[in-house]
């Protein structure tokens, strides 16, 4: 494991918490995934594998337990 940081996951991160970057978050994913195609095992980006929070679906309602 390496100790540097994908330059979009310090973005996102700061975002998620409020603190403004000023920075398309988009373009950066987006030039990243360049980056990733070209040198494939150089990638530790979370972001590029998870995607970002607001990508994610909205948990369903838990269902009523049928019977019991």
């Amino acid at each position: 494991m390496q100790g540097n940081i994908a330059t979009e996951d310090i973005i996102h991160g700061f975002e998620e918490m409020g603190i403004s970057t000023r920075v398309d978050l988009n373009r950066v994913i987006d030039i990243a995934k360049l980056f990733e195609q070209r040198f494939p095992k150089h990638s530790d980006s979370f972001i590029l594998k998870a995607g970002k929070c607001s990508d994610l679906h909205i948990a369903p309602k838990e269902q009523e337990k049928i019977g019991g």
